[in-house]
């Protein structure tokens, strides 16, 4: 999948309620929306949604000006899991098919055995 391909998509109920919270920041609104990307069906959904609203899908022409230049992505690397490193891959992966830069921070968590 591309970033142009979510063009073509129909506007949707994340893409008006993500449009409606951002008109409801404070002015001067950010330049770069960050999105916390775990990789799950959830933060896809919400990373696909911003860049839907960089590029205006569900705004009106007057909308559009004062929308984020640009998206980025954030996984926190927690090392609690065995699938870590699994998932970092995948949501470098999916970031570079969207062409939308992905920020890995790595986390030195020591827990407990069962307390993850």
């Amino acid at each position: 999948m591309k970033a142009d391909d979510l063009l073509q998509w129909p506007i949707s109920a994340l893409d008006r309620a993500l449009l409606n919270w951002w008109h409801k920041l404070p002015a001067p609104r950010p330049a770069t929306l960050a999105v916390a990307f775990s990789g799950g069906a959830d933060s896809t959904a919400l990373l696909l949604a911003a860049l839907r609203l960089q590029h205006g899908i569900a705004a009106m022409p007057a909308q559009r000006g004062d929308l984020p230049r640009k998206i980025m992505a954030l996984h926190i690397h927690h090392g609690l899991q065995a699938a870590a490193d699994g998932f970092a891959a995948h949501c470098q992966q999916v970031c570079q098919q969207l062409a939308v830069p992905c920020h890995v921070q790595h986390l030195a968590l020591v827990c407990p055995s069962g307390d993850s």
